[in-house]
């Protein structure tokens, strides 16, 4: 039997239950979005985000970590912060099951 997508997201998220309170904040969903698209610096992640203090942006980002959705990566100068399969995964079931309220 195949699951709708909202089955399949909850299947998700009953498998990995910290990604629930992730998928209810705007702001974590922009950040863990704009760590999708390519590998970012603390400073890249914390300048795109303006309107947060920098301890709120490291706070963010260690959940993320905590999660297993992003890692971070110690290059030479700086701290790389990289979205992770699981990331990649839980936006793509998140998109669909809100594609399917639509």
């Amino acid at each position: 039997m195949k699951l709708t997508p909202e089955e399949d997201f909850a299947r998700f998220l009953e498998q990995y239950p910290a990604c629930y309170s992730i998928s209810k904040s705007k702001l974590f969903l922009f950040v863990l979005n704009y760590l999708l698209s390519s590998p970012k610096s603390f400073s890249e992640v914390s300048g795109k985000i303006w309107q947060v203090s920098e301890q709120d942006v490291n706070l963010i980002l260690s959940a993320l970590i905590a999660a297993n959705l992003v890692k971070k990566k110690i290059s030479s100068q700086s701290e790389i912060y990289v979205s992770t399969d699981l990331a990649r995964e839980f936006i793509q079931k998140l998109l669909k099951t809100e594609a399917s309220f639509e």
